[in-house]
């Protein structure tokens, strides 16, 4: 019998849900009772509401990619595997080179819309004009700190 699509978003949800609370309990954060305060750590600590981490930890819903890339560095986990945990991303759809570029170029914009799934053309030009304009505020920022 095969599985339906519902079924395998089911399946998915499931299986990040548990990895997520491991990694959690490994992290720290006291999920053993209601009162233990880890959803809430963890909510505040990453700057997300408490619904999401409560619905992600009962298997009710993935996190969005952007909550997702606010959430790795907290959970100590790169991006990109987070992706591919949470079933974003493939592991055929990431770079097959992981790091900085040799030349220590930061990665290009639309190297970035790549990873994080976005393929549409329209939403990556969307994405790289807000990256262009992230980076000339950055810019801005460093120059009035005299860096």
């Amino acid at each position: 019998m095969r599985r339906t699509e519902r079924e395998r978003t089911e399946a998915r949800r499931e299986a990040f849900a548990a990895w997520f609370g491991q990694k959690l309990v490994e992290l720290g954060y006291d999920l053993s009772s209601p009162r233990g305060g880890g959803k809430g750590k963890f909510a505040a600590d990453v700057g997300i509401s408490h619904t999401i981490v409560s619905h992600t930890l009962a298997g009710k819903r993935v996190p969005s990619p952007e909550v997702l890339a606010d959430m790795a560095p907290v959970l100590r986990v790169p991006l990109p595997e987070l992706l591919v945990r949470a079933g974003i991303l493939t592991e055929e759809e990431l770079p097959t080179r992981q790091g900085p570029p040799e030349d220590g170029a930061p990665p290009t914009p639309e190297q970035l819309a790549k990873l994080a799934g976005i393929h549409d053309c329209q939403l990556v030009q969307h994405f790289v004009t807000f990256v262009a304009g992230l980076r000339a505020q950055q810019a801005q920022i460093q120059q009035e700190r005299g860096n």
